[in-house]
């Protein structure tokens, strides 16, 4: 995967091939567990993502309150 920047979106889908690879009774071992490591890179991008739009949330939510 590397240190690319991705989206949510692109790190969700790269999680999502990673899990279907690990469906397939075609993947090897060596295979699963690379597939296995990249997909753990794309959920941890993914958590950070949620991450950074629930702290954006709390803080809109915080300001509405003081607004209103």
């Amino acid at each position: 995967m590397g240190k690319k920047v991705l989206s949510f979106e692109q790190a969700l889908e790269g999680l999502e091939s990673s899990v279907e690879a690990l469906k397939s009774e075609n993947t090897t071992l060596e295979e699963a567990l690379l597939r296995f490591e990249e997909g753990m890179q794309y959920y941890e991008k993914c958590k950070e993502h949620l991450s950074a739009a629930s702290k954006k949330i709390q803080i809109y939510d915080k300001v509405k309150k003081e607004l209103s």
